[in-house]
Parts: structure tokens; C-alpha cells; sequence
């Protein structure tokens, strides 16, 4: 369930930020790419997934990245109109496919 529930918030994101899913679980740094992986970080910690299973899939050396990707999200939201619009896309589309397991 915990897979199903992440490549689900992986290709919605994916969709609403025009990235391909390959961007977004490669190492670069770019802005757009780390703002996607705050974004999935993001959506993961509110439908349960753990730091550590975020950790595996979103290949990183530490929780200590998810973390700094979960705490820094709210900072890259006031920054960015198309990370809001992109976000509240998502949003809405994991409403409708993972209705009963948002916390």
C-alpha cells in the first residue's frame, strides 16, 4: 500500500510540474527538481508514509534530507506562484485517487 501511495503522489507531481518522474529521483539540484521532491516529501508525510520509506524511494543518503525537504516546503510555497498552483493540483488529484488514506 505504502508504494501504491507514493507512485501515486510521484506521478501526480510529476503531471503538475511537467518533470518526468526520472528528473525528480535523479541527484540534480536543480530548483524546480528539489522544490518537486519537497512537494512529494510533502504529500508523503501527510498520507503516512515515514521518513525512512521516503528516504529509499526518493534515493537520499539520510532522513535527515526528508527532513529538510518537509520543514523547508512552507518556505518554497511563499516563494513561488507555479509551486502553489502545482501544489493545490495535486492536491485535488490525490483527493480523488487517495480519498481514504489522507491523515
Amino acid at each position: 500500500m505504502k508504494t501504491q501511495i507514493f507512485n501515486s503522489i510521484l506521478q501526480s507531481v510529476a503531471e503538475a510540474t511537467e518533470l518526468t518522474t526520472e528528473q525528480i529521483l535523479s541527484l540534480n539540484k536543480k530548483q524546480e527538481i528539489v522544490e518537486a521532491r519537497a512537494m512529494i516529501v510533502y504529500f508523503g508525510r501527510r498520507y503516512g508514509l515515514s521518513c525512512c520509506f521516503l528516504q529509499e524511494k526518493l534515493n537520499k543518503k539520510s532522513t535527515y534530507a526528508i527532513r529538510y525537504l518537509e520543514h523547508g516546503f512552507p518556505d518554497m510555497l511563499k516563494f513561488s506562484f507555479e509551486l502553489r498552483e502545482a501544489t493545490q493540483a495535486v492536491e485535488q488529484k490525490l483527493a480523488n485517487i487517495l480519498p481514504n488514506t489522507s491523515k
